[in-house]
């Protein structure tokens, strides 16, 4: 038996992705977000790098990153990026005076963001134990995990305004963010 998972951004809503093409500072977008995550007081890990060989059209590349934060002894939540970039080529841009390498290339970052509620797997003992937490699930903790649920999607909205920022998009910024900031 394994832990249950629930999407954060609704049952229909498997992924959430991004998409851009034209010149990214992709240094500072991996280091914004790697930033994020420690600053949160998530765990993360880069869980995977592909890098193909170059083509006259650029290089690609797939980077995985899975960062995850316990929030107490029975729930944990997950947000996990998958960027993948093709038709890379290095460019100089002048940024402030200064030349900045940054690059020119088609990007698409696919977000997973889901609750794990008994991570720990202390309820899977028996089948007396899995009915008992599915009881528990379903109607003591029910209306926290709504609060929750809101308080994680608006903390990860919060993250893909960061990288819609730091890549230049121009369309960013959430409504309801500072309902939920300390």
């Amino acid at each position: 038996m394994a832990s249950e998972k629930r999407n954060v951004l609704g049952p229909h809503d498997d992924n959430m992705y991004l998409k851009k093409k034209g010149i990214v500072d992709l240094e500072q977008m991996y280091a914004d977000i790697w930033k994020w995550f420690l600053n949160h007081g998530y765990e993360l890990h880069e869980t995977d790098a592909k890098t193909k060989t170059p083509s006259p059209m650029g290089s690609e590349e797939e980077i995985w990153l899975h960062g995850w934060r316990n929030e107490d002894d029975f729930t944990r939540w997950h947000i996990k990026l998958i960027i993948t970039i093709w038709d890379s080529i290095p460019v100089e841009v002048m940024k402030n005076n200064k030349p900045v390498k940054m690059f020119k290339c088609r990007m698409r970052i696919k977000f997973d963001v889901h609750f794990e509620l008994d991570y720990e797997r202390k309820w899977d003992k028996s089948r007396i134990m899995v009915a008992l937490r599915k009881f528990y699930i379903q109607t003591i903790i029910q209306r926290k995990m709504s609060t929750e649920g809101d308080k994680f999607e608006y903390e990860f909205h919060e993250l893909h305004d960061l990288i819609k920022k730091s890549v230049g998009m121009e369309a960013h910024g959430d409504q309801y963010a500072h309902y939920w900031k300390n």
